[in-house]
């Protein structure tokens, strides 16, 4: 993973799709905020998350069959909007080969804990990545000064 620049606030509130007020201020806690290339396969793998449906917390790898289930599952209006982000996500890959808006992640021992709708375009990155081990992506990260 490599550091490409420094991003300002107006950028991070662009990349927030859907914005949220509430996340946002989670993520103004944070500050430093960094565009990073070349986010790979297992970089994605070990980036943490909740699943919504338990709470479980746990890596994309590890959840990734759970998630999967879920979102074809269509049983509720939560399960429908998780596979109609998901589709979108896989369909950016498939056509730009790059996400128009990158994962938002914070880093939060012991995981990176990601913002809103990050964790949807990752879990279809790693989808991706498992048919094109190759594939990387582009993040923004956020992370407090001292913290690495």
């Amino acid at each position: 993973m490599q550091l490409i620049r420094h991003v300002d606030m107006n950028e991070l509130r662009a990349a927030l799709v859907p914005y949220d007020e509430a996340t946002m201020e989670v993520l103004l806690g944070y500050n430093v905020w960094s565009l990073y290339e070349g986010f790979a396969r297992e970089n994605i793998a070990q980036t943490g998350t909740q699943f919504p449906l338990t709470g479980k917390q746990g890596t994309i790898a590890e959840l990734h069959e759970a998630w999967q289930r879920w979102i074809k599952s269509r049983k509720d209006s939560a399960s429908n909007e998780a596979l109609q982000r998901h589709e979108l996500a896989l369909r950016q890959i498939r056509e730009l080969g790059h996400f128009e808006h990158p994962p938002i992640l914070v880093f939060q021992e012991p995981y990176i804990v990601f913002a809103k709708d990050g964790k949807h375009r990752l879990f279809a990155a790693y989808e991706h990545c498992l048919l094109n081990p190759g594939f990387e992506i582009s993040v923004l990260r956020g992370r407090n000064l001292g913290i690495h």
